[in-house]
């Protein structure tokens, strides 16, 4: 489990894509359990739907990540999330 630090860092980043979410009518994000990964962890992006009969599509990265200190976060790509999730 990370520290209160990493998890504040992820909480913060959850809370400005909130913050300036122009579709807050549609949905918002929350934060996942933190995944362990080589070198810090691994936050999955969660949507919740305003509506939960909504047939609205969302793309995008499927996560971030923190380093163990986190000086580095980062955005992952699709291909990096199933690396990451590949190699736990």
């Amino acid at each position: 489990m990370p520290d209160k630090f990493i998890l504040q860092i992820a909480q913060k980043h959850i809370q400005d894509l909130n913050d300036n979410n122009e579709y807050s009518d549609q949905f918002h994000y929350s934060i996942s359990k933190p995944l362990e990964v080589a070198d810090g962890y691994l936050f999955e992006y969660e949507l919740n739907l305003s509506n939960e009969d909504s047939t609205e599509a969302f793309g995008g990265a499927p996560a971030f990540f923190v380093s163990d200190n986190g000086t580095e976060f980062q955005d992952v790509s699709w291909g990096e999330y199933n690396e990451m999730k590949n190699s736990l």
